[in-house]
């Protein structure tokens, strides 16, 4: 996932041609804030339409292969 700090999108490299799985945005707390579907097509999501203030946030990729989870930082 980069860049990080997130200004606006966060992108997703590296998926395989075919790569299905399901991105979540949580607090600090745990508490779910966004969830969507992502491809290897669709593989970016736009953080600063989300309405959330500055800080630290869990991002998560959900797949068939596991789960990928960072912590990230919005800095809008």
């Amino acid at each position: 996932m980069y860049p990080n700090p997130i200004v606006n999108e966060l992108n997703f490299g590296g998926f395989p041609e075919g790569f299905e799985g399901e991105f979540m945005l949580r607090d600090i707390n745990g508490r779910m804030i966004f969830s969507a579907p992502i491809t290897s097509f669709d593989n970016s999501v736009n953080i600063s339409q989300l309405g959330l203030s500055p800080g630290v946030f869990i991002a998560s990729v959900f797949s068939e292969a596991g789960t990928d989870t960072y912590l990230v930082m919005y800095a809008p």
